[in-house]
């Protein structure tokens, strides 16, 4: 289903991000894509190292093409 449309990629990261930690989370995985902005993990871990200090934030270069950032939650 898609829950969020946008054309910048770090927004709706941090958005879908934050949706999914309103139903609860401990650890944030982010796996950046071959398009993405080299600095954006380094960007949304400490957004979200801020918004959310109780959650583990890690990131990873997936470099898996079509898809800028995967993101998981658990």
């Amino acid at each position: 289903d898609v829950v969020l449309l946008g054309s910048e990629v770090e927004d709706v990261t941090r958005q879908l991000a934050e949706r999914m930690l309103n139903g609860g989370g401990e650890l944030v995985t982010i796996v950046t894509g071959e398009g993405a902005d080299e600095d954006l993990a380094t960007r949304l871990m400490a957004h979200l190292g801020h918004a959310y200090p109780a959650v583990e934030v890690i990131a990873y270069e997936g470099g898996q093409p079509h898809y800028p950032v995967l993101l998981g939650v658990e």
